[in-house]
């Protein structure tokens, strides 16, 4: 079901690469027009154009390196958050996917046919069946306390 997604997720981060690389080029670009004076005044001064260019760029690649970081940074921390989650919901997925009842005649339920043994390996033997759990609510009354209490009696793996 995931690999359905795959083609148009890669198609969305390739759409977003693009777009940030136009960005960055629009954004360089700008600040080289508006710069036409300082750069002006960098060479009246002597700059080598290298030099020049050199000033451009550190201030265009300081503040993306620090962008780079703490998009790494969030990334990383988010995929590490996603696993964990994933993980989280894999081992809760299926464990209680098929419910059997046994009724009692008493309730004018239908009788059981076979015993819990019986019904056990019957339901072991079905494909997919991971774990099968025995499980029973009586109530009860504690010695020396008027009300009752529900108890859970569980066998099984």
């Amino acid at each position: 079901m995931a690999n359905a997604y795959l083609p148009h997720l890669l198609g969305f981060g390739v759409l977003g690469l693009a777009v940030a690389v136009l960005t960055v080029a629009n954004v360089v670009s700008g600040a080289v027009v508006a710069g036409f004076r300082a750069i002006g005044i960098l060479k009246s001064l002597g700059f080598t154009p290298r030099q020049v260019v050199a000033v451009h760029l550190t201030a265009v690649l300081v503040p993306a390196a620090a962008g780079s970081l703490l998009g790494v940074t969030t990334v990383t921390l988010a995929a590490g958050l996603a696993a964990t989650l994933t993980a989280f919901g894999k081992a809760v997925q299926g464990t209680a996917d098929a419910v059997v009842y046994a009724g009692r005649a008493a309730r004018g339920e239908t009788t059981p046919e076979q015993g819990d043994e019986e019904t056990e390996a019957l339901l072991r033997s079905l494909p997919g069946a991971a774990d099968v759990v025995a499980l029973a609510w009586l109530d009860l009354y504690l010695a020396g306390d008027p009300q009752r209490i529900q108890v859970q009696f569980i066998r099984g793996e």
